[in-house]
């Protein structure tokens, strides 16, 4: 992660896409509210320099990220 300087709460996110969760139930996961995971989708997608959920679980698998 650190190659990406993600913070924590953004790790944590993108970890639970990655295992599949829609952006509610990541929410609900992280009790957060869906406009502050919105930020910090955004905020992943801009390190990530993705512009999809879908693109950012790939890179996430495919840079082993999680590994």
């Amino acid at each position: 992660m650190a190659q990406y300087n993600l913070s924590p709460r953004e790790s944590r996110l993108l970890k639970l896409l990655v295992e599949g969760h829609r952006y509610k139930t990541a929410a609900a996961e992280m009790a957060l509210s869906l406009s502050t995971v919105a930020f910090h989708i955004q905020n992943i997608y801009g390190k990530l320099r993705v512009h999809s959920k879908s693109e950012a679980v790939a890179r996430a698998l495919h840079g082993n990220l999680f590994a």
